[in-house]
């Protein structure tokens, strides 16, 4: 897509985020069904209703939808994938940090959660990513609201909503020999704000693992999980301060079930972009590909991260790379 097209993209999102803001958007409401009662109540946003089958284009890339399952053609061989939270708790705008992404040429977008706090941000956040011309992979994360979620995406129009795909409630994302297993929100809805944040319940990493089965010999599955799995090892991209493990078990079982033992993550923060080995024991560097690599990605938009070694990490897009050797991360694309 050439820049003025971009921007003429962009333009015509916000307009539409605008024009569904005065008129006041549809809201979607959350289904009785999916909520979760208890201590801390949640929306089981993972169990929500099966995608409409489907099969569209996006640039040149072939997207078919069935059943709980997205099969995404025509990705390089070896595809650069962007991926990042939102700006959620902030509440900045996030259009400059994805024009710089265009240069870069990623296969497609991953977007971990943090849609937006309040109904403006969360809209504005969806139109931005629509207007930014890439595929964008949604899912949602542990403080995101279930009804904002979807109706932020519901107000899409055509074509900005096939740009704009949200797989939280999907088994899969296949893309060539590469399987993501998407996983929204926080188990046991343990990051809510609401009664209406997304959260996971214990029995669905069981019903999950039990309809996809094991990995085929030439298939390498990645989660792609808000929450990042528990490792008991000291190079665990789930350690939090002081060294404790802040990683879920529930998710890190569903990572052993399922053979996923890698992954790309955005909570919990303190080890961001700190490559490291699925089973804890030990940091890789930038292109250093392996097979089971966990990682911490950064918010686009969002406040600065400290890390528990007291370093930071600035708001921006990590570029990570997939191929037979595993993954890696390539570069890191700074936010303005």
């Amino acid at each position: 897509m050439r820049i003025t097209d971009r921007v003429v993209a962009v333009a015509a999102a916000l307009a539409l985020a605008l024009v569904s803001a005065a008129c006041g958007p549809t809201r979607v409401e959350t289904p009785p069904e999916l909520r979760a009662r208890g201590p801390t109540p949640y929306v089981r946003c993972a169990s929500s209703a099966l995608p409409e089958a489907r099969r569209w284009q996006v640039g040149r890339l072939a997207l078919s939808i069935e059943e709980r399952a997205l099969t995404i053609t025509g990705a390089p061989a070896d595809p650069l994938v962007a991926a990042f939270a939102g700006p959620a708790p902030g509440d900045g705008s996030v259009a400059q940090a994805l024009g710089r992404l265009e240069a870069r040429h990623p296969a497609f977008v991953l977007f971990l959660g943090g849609l937006g706090d309040d109904d403006a941000t969360a809209a504005r956040t969806a139109s931005e990513l629509a207007g930014s011309g890439l595929l964008v992979l949604a899912v949602a994360g542990g403080r995101d609201d279930y009804s904002r979620w979807q109706t932020s995406f519901a107000a899409l129009a055509e074509p900005a909503r096939d740009r704009v795909v949200d797989v939280s409630s999907f088994d899969r994302v296949v893309v060539g020999r590469h399987t993501l297993v998407p996983v929204a929100g926080a188990p046991g809805g343990r990051a809510a704000t609401s009664a209406d944040t997304c959260g996971i319940s214990g029995g669905e990493p069981d019903a999950r693992a039990r309809r996809l089965g094991g990995p085929a010999s030439s298939e390498q599955r990645w989660l792609v999980s808000w929450w990042a799995p528990s490792a008991p090892g000291p190079a665990s991209v789930a350690l939090g301060l002081a060294g404790v493990d802040a990683g879920e078990h529930d998710v890190s079982e569903l990572a052993t079930r399922i053979g996923a033992p890698g992954g790309i993550f955005a909570y919990p923060r303190e080890q961001a972009l700190r490559p490291g080995a699925a089973d804890g024991s030990r940091w890789h560097g930038a292109n250093d590909a392996r097979r089971g690599l966990r990682i911490v990605v950064s918010s686009l938009g969002g406040p600065t991260i400290e890390r528990a070694d007291g370093t930071r990490v600035q708001p921006g897009t990590a570029l990570l790379r997939l191929s037979a050797s595993g993954m890696s991360l390539e570069s890191f694309v700074v936010a303005p």
